[in-house]
């Protein structure tokens, strides 16, 4: 009996003291993390054309009007492109006192008369070629410099004025060429940035050379 008295003060002052007390357990939220992917949007910019662009007006005030109808009773199949089917960065690059990106006057023959130039557009088929109107005996004599066949837009091609003089070209058999001497202005025919020929009067008939790859 006295054994029974000790063992239940002895439980009373455990729990008093807070001892044997049992701790609920503490469930861990678990972390979970949000990887959400946020899109970068650039701002849109409204790009403008600060060069000036042309259209069918420019070629009045380069080509008088007597060429103009030389030039469609020769070739009446072919026409000389709208300035829009270039670029206007390259329009204006080539565009000078005298001569367009299409279009190029001078003495190409020799003959102190004057000679034209043009890179046309066909209405049937829409190939592209380099004519020229050259004097001959008092007239104009037609002749088929460089066909350019079909191509996308915008045109990647242009006509420029050869001073006389020295014509470095190149030769790839032979990698110091001696310059040919120009008696008379050449047409290059060039390829913005890749490639370009030259043609030059030689007895009396037009020969072409490389001079640019």
């Amino acid at each position: 009996m006295r054994k029974l008295l000790l063992i239940f003060i002895l439980a009373i002052g455990l729990l008093a003291c807070g001892e044997g007390k049992v701790k609920p357990k503490v469930k861990r939220a678990s972390l979970s993390t949000n990887t959400s992917k946020f899109e970068i949007v650039e701002p849109k910019l409204n790009l403008v054309d600060t060069i000036k662009s042309y259209d069918n007006k420019v070629y009045t005030k380069y080509i008088s009007g007597s060429v103009f109808q030389e030039l469609r009773e020769s070739l009446p199949d072919w026409e000389l492109p709208e300035p829009i089917q270039w670029e206007n960065f390259w329009f204006k690059e080539y565009k000078d006192d005298s001569v367009l990106v299409n279009y190029l006057s001078g003495d190409f023959n020799c003959d102190s008369k004057s000679d034209y130039a043009f890179l046309l557009q066909n209405k049937n088929n829409k190939q592209y070629a380099v004519w020229v109107l050259q004097s001959k005996q008092g007239k104009l004599s037609v002749i088929k410099l460089h066909d350019l066949g079909e191509s996308e837009q915008p045109l990647q091609f242009g006509i420029e004025l050869v001073p006389k003089g020295p014509l470095f070209y190149i030769d790839f058999e032979n990698d110091n060429p001696k310059p040919i001497k120009l008696k008379c202005p050449g047409i290059q025919v060039s390829f913005f940035e890749t490639a370009a020929v030259t043609y030059y009067w030689k007895s009396n008939k037009f020969e072409s050379v490389t001079t640019g790859d």
